[in-house]
Parts: C-alpha cells; structure tokens; sequence
C-alpha cells in the first residue's frame, strides 16, 4: 500500500522516486543527538546490509546556546527490497528515540545515471539512435517544440544534446512562466535551474504550494539575472522571502500581489538594490518597515492593502526619493491629512502619477499641490451618496492647468455643472475618465480642452450623439471616444465624426490620429449599415467598437 505522506511509491516490494528510480538510499532527518552512528547502523542492520550511513553535523548550535538543531543523515543499503522496507516506517523508533526517514531524491539514488540495457541491439554492439545523425540546427528545432521536462530530459541524454541545450536555453528561456514547474519532477526542476537558471530574466505566475519550498531553494540559488518577477497568489513564508530576495541583486521589478506578505517579509527585500518597481497589493501588511528599502524604487503599488496604517504613508515617500508612481486605492486616509503632510513635508517631489480613493472626512485636494504631479486616478466607493469634494478640481485649476495631462474619476460619484466647470480648464488635459454626470449638457464645459485625446464616460446613460459630436468638433485632436452604457443610437454622431474628419483633412488642419476610436452601444442593424457601406464609413477614418447592455 502506497503511503501519501512518502516522496515515493511501492511496486513489487521495490521503492521507487517520482522519476522512476529505485530506491536505495535513506534520507534520514530530526535525528535526536542521542543516538549515534554505532546505534543507528546497528538499527537499520535489521532490514538489510547496510552499505553506508553517515550523519552530518549541524551548522550551528540552537538559540539560546541549548541543543544542536535536529541533525541529518542518509543510509544506503545493499539492495532496493531492504531499502523499502524501512521506508514503510516514517518514523522510527530507535532507544527510545524516533526520527524521520524519507526517499533520498532521486539523484542521490546510486541507480540515477545508470545507462537505459534495453538500447542495445547486441551483446557488444550499441547502434546509435537515428536522432544522432541530424546536424545541430536540427536537434535546435526539434529541442524548441519539446515541452520545458521533456527539454531538460534532451539535455541529460548526452554530451552533445547538452551543448545543443546551451546553446538555445539564453533565447527559449528568457521569460518563464512558473505553471511550467508543475508537470515536472524535482530532478527535472532541479537540472532545468542548474542549466538555465542564469539565462532566466523574467518569471511570472504562481509558486505551487506543493513544491513551494523546494522551488523557493533553485530560485534563491539558480537565479541571479532574473529582472522581472511577477509572482501572483504566491503563498510564501516570511522565511522563503529571505531566501530567494538574498542572492537577486539584478531585480528591477517585483510583483508580489495576493501573497500573504507581512512587514517582516518586506525586509527580505531591503537587499535588492535595482529594485524600481514594487507591487504589493493585498497583503496584510502595515507599511512600518517599507521605508527600510534602499532600491531606488520609482513605482509602489498598496491597492487593498486593508491593514495598512496610512500615518506611514509620509515617512515611505520620503524614504523613496524616486518614487513617481504611488497606487494606494481603497487605503483609508480619512481623518489623518495624509495628503496635507505629503505636501507640507515636500515627501513626493517627483512623484507624477497618484491613484486613490476618496473618502469622507479627507482634505485630499491637497494632491493638487504635489509639484510634478501630471497624472491623477480618483476612486469612488460610496454608493447613494459623492465623496467628490468640490476643492478638489478648484485646487487642479490653481495649481495644475498646464501641468495636470490624464483624469480619470471613476466610481460611482456624479459631476456636477460646477466640477465639469473646473474640468473644462485643465487646459493641459490629454485623457480624462469621467463617471455620472448630472445631464448631458455639461459636457459642453469640457469645449476649451483643445488638447483632449482620449475621453471615456463610465456611465453614460444621460448622454446623447449629438453633444459629443459637439464636443469632438471642439477638441481638435479628440482620436479616443468611449461611451459606456449608452443607449442613444449614435449613427449620426458615427456620420458626423466621419464629416468632420474629412472637413479637417480637406482644410488641411488634421491634428487627430487615424482612425478615431468610438466604443459605444448601438443598435445591431444600424451598426451593420455603417460598417459595410465603405463610403459612408472608410476604415481609416473611424473604428466603430459595438457593445450590448448585456455586458456590463
């Protein structure tokens, strides 16, 4: 019977690895500093001849200067069938003491590298594969079309397929995607990072939970190039975190999203010292020890970060002298003026993109007087009632017309005429999200923004085509338009933005880029007409995107 907790199956009274290799060496671990070598030979005589067992010794005492750390060992017995046999025990029982013994892996077992008897085609003749005979430009074609266990078995077979291996690995292995590991076995992950870890630049996914530990170890020893990793819902210990941060003094960017990373995992990473770009939304973190980072860090993201303590906001922005990009939606900054003492502090002096969220009872208008602030994300959450504060846009309008290039409001507040009023004197204005708005006519504040390129309104149910038509014919590089829930068919707006874009060409003043973009809801029918009558709609003037209610 199959034991789930070992690292190996029984089959005709033989153990073998997950790789298919009989077992006859003894991993042996959390051996009591009672028992000795003499002890534990004559104990493990009982199953069989024992070729060798040996216990290592401890690196280091344990806290407190008490006992030793639980030693290790291996015992390697004569034959495979004894082997077994001990390992039906996981734990042993020796003098009144016990310790754990599982399958060494597999290429500790004495039968790993074994040459296959069944290639022989004679007593004395071995016939090369047919394999063998092809040129290396070949063996790298066919190495590229192999799954990631299936290569690294290419390159275990011999010599020349290795270097075949080599060769390739710096180019098919630039960027890997941890689910790859899966399918493999510890041998064949372990051989993949001895081979290709260095050449791995970038790894995204997710760390699997059965193999975490020992995935955590070849990335901590393997990996000293990787520049981008992006490790989602990744479950790892403080401990692991320490681990694999200690050696990767190349990593630039860091995502670590929905990974249980607390504060104490945080100063794993004060030993990376080109980290710029640090993602660690959704974890239960405070934020006490991100300002004891030293990478020059130019984007932090905090999005849902529900534990964090916004009082420690001022202190990490100022300890990042680089940042320009901050994320910290639905981070409750309400009642602590966060904001004011940024600004007060002079904490973000580069910082250009801010996203946030309103809350009540925060004077968050002070953002507008950040100094190089050039890209502002609002976040509603508050349903029946706006935590939009009118200060807001009147201190945009003070301080950042000429400065402030993308808006985005989204939510569910709603603008009022007095909003879109300061709104339409962000001159400087690029892109702008806007959510509700309270009737269709206030669009037309927005008229002066004559360097608007990309407008989006989430709710658009109040708007009709012939406002924004309005609005495009006064937005001279207006190229993007999306209209989400809009349910005014926009067939004479599609043909209105389709003459006005030939009137400019005609007049030689075309300032958009071709085509404009329209994401709107129209009717089936209407949309099909426009779309094949090539006159009417030539695709290098408009790309009309169609949408249903059913999908939002």
């Amino acid at each position: 019977k199959n034991t789930p907790h070992l690292n190996c199956y029984f089959m005709d009274g033989i153990a073998y690895t997950e790789d298919n290799i009989p077992v006859r060496k003894i991993y042996m671990f959390k051996i009591p500093s009672e028992l000795n070598q003499r002890s534990l030979q004559s104990y493990f005589g009982l199953y069989g001849p024992v070729v060798r067992l040996k216990i290592f010794r401890p690196n280091k005492a344990g806290h407190g200067g008490g006992k030793p750390h639980n030693r290790t060992g291996y015992v390697l017995f004569a034959k495979a069938e004894d082997a077994a046999k001990a390992l039906r025990l996981r734990i042993h029982h020796v003098n009144g003491r016990h310790l754990n013994v599982q399958a060494s892996d597999s290429w500790h077992q004495p039968g790993a590298y074994e040459r296959p008897r069944n290639l022989s085609m004679g007593p004395n003749v071995m016939a090369p594969a047919p394999i063998c005979a092809l040129d290396e430009y070949c063996l790298e074609n066919i190495l590229e079309r192999l799954s990631l266990p299936d290569q690294v078995h290419f390159a275990r077979t011999c010599s020349r397929f290795r270097a075949v291996y080599q060769i390739a690995s710096p180019r098919l292995h630039r960027t890997m995607n941890l689910r790859h590991f899966d399918d493999m076995t510890e041998w064949d992950m372990r051989d993949f990072f001895s081979l290709s870890g260095n050449n791995v630049q970038q790894y995204r996914g997710e760390i699997p939970t059965a193999r975490s530990q020992r995935l955590c170890h070849f990335l901590a020893h393997n990996c000293k190039n990787v520049k981008f990793m992006e490790l989602f819902h990744s479950q790892m210990s403080s401990r692991c975190m320490h681990k694999i941060f200690a050696k990767m003094k190349k990593l630039e960017a860091l995502e670590l999203p929905m990974s249980n990373t607390t504060d104490y995992g945080v100063l794993a990473l004060r030993k990376l010292p080109n980290l710029k770009l640090l993602n660690l939304c959704s974890n239960p973190l405070s934020g006490s020890t991100l300002c004891k980072l030293t990478g020059p860090i130019e984007a932090l993201s905090l999005n849902e970060c529900c534990t964090f303590k916004a009082f420690h906001l001022t202190r990490i922005c100022k300890s990042f002298t680089h940042l320009k990009e901050l994320s910290i939606r639905n981070i409750n900054t309400a009642f602590l003026n966060s904001y004011k003492l940024l600004v007060v502090k002079n904490a973000c002096p580069a910082l250009e993109i801010l996203r946030m969220t309103a809350f009540e009872g925060d004077e968050y208008e002070y953002i507008a007087q950040l100094p190089s602030l050039k890209h502002l994300t609002v976040y509603t959450k508050t349903v029946g009632r706006t935590t939009l504060r009118l200060e807001l846009f009147q201190q945009l309008v003070e301080h950042k017309t000429e400065q402030l290039k993308v808006l985005e409001i989204s939510g569910y507040a709603q603008l009022s005429r007095a909003m879109m009023n300061r709104i339409g004197m962000l001159k400087s204005l690029k892109q702008l999200l806007l959510p509700r708005i309270e009737t269709d006519n206030v669009i037309e504040e927005l008229a002066h923004l004559d360097q608007l390129e990309r407008l989006s309104i989430c709710h658009a149910i109040n708007v009709i085509g012939s406002t924004v038509l309005k609005l495009f014919c006064a937005c001279p590089m207006l190229t993007f338009i999306s209209l989400d829930e809009c349910v005014d068919p926009c067939d004479k707006l599609v043909l209105g933005i389709i003459s006005r874009v030939r009137k400019e060409m005609a007049n030689r003043d075309m300032h958009r880029k071709l085509p404009v973009e329209l994401s709107t809801f129209i009717q089936v029918t209407i949309t099909d007409h426009l779309i094949k009558n090539s006159e009417t709609d030539p695709k290098d003037i408009i790309n009309v995107k169609c949408t249903s209610l059913g999908e939002y």
